[in-house]
């Protein structure tokens, strides 16, 4: 919670700005705190992350994995050190995990094909193609056509953002969403294996 209290202190057009009046805001003292809250709150988050890791790993639980630690220090710099809003960032990195994710069962379905003359390499620029094309008519064209049909433009931004999030959904439901038998289960758990047996 460190890096958002960063971000609602820290962010001139929003957080305190909304709550507090001009009058609170312009005062001596109040900006005083405020200048140090801004200046401490991203190392403390740092710290923050580290002490918490010290302190797991010297309970009885033995220490957490080290992609959790990286977790939140990842989200401590996004809201902290980035020139852009977390936001930003978290929508392009989540993006580029669900690519990877949905390309390796894309590619496996495509490589277990009994028909399939293609290698890896040209599955995965073609799906990673297609995508694009897919992306700037999601994002570019498709707000245009509900213009087209007749509602303004916010609207039909509104209207195109629901369109992607159900779609998000349903590839939500397709990837980790696993009942026990499921081939894309099969395809995670081989895969474990796999980097399992690698490591050894």
């Amino acid at each position: 919670m460190l890096p958002f209290a960063y971000a609602f202190v820290g962010d001139q057009g929003s957080g305190l700005h909304w709550l507090l009046p001009k009058s609170v805001l312009e005062n001596r003292v109040f900006d005083s705190v405020h200048l140090f809250l801004i200046n401490t709150l991203p190392a403390v988050s740092m710290v923050a992350a580290g002490l918490l890791f010290v302190k797991v790993a010297l309970s009885r639980s033995g220490m957490m994995p080290v992609i959790s630690i990286l977790m939140l220090v990842a989200n401590a710099a996004w809201w902290c050190f980035l020139p852009q809003a977390a936001f930003v960032w978290a929508t392009i990195f989540h993006g580029i995990q669900y690519m990877a994710v949905v390309t390796i069962f894309h590619v496996k379905d495509q490589m277990a094909r009994p028909d399939n003359r293609r290698g890896m390499l040209y599955h995965v620029a073609s799906f990673y193609g297609l995508s694009l094309v897919l992306g700037y008519g999601l994002f570019s064209c498709l707000p245009w056509g509900f213009v087209l049909a007749g509602f303004g433009m916010v609207e039909s931004i509104a209207l195109s953002v629901a369109a992607i999030n159900i779609h998000h959904f349903v590839v939500d439901a397709y990837i980790w969403r696993l009942k026990s038998g499921d081939r894309n289960r099969t395809i995670v758990e081989s895969s474990w294996k796999a980097a399992a047996v690698a490591a050894v």
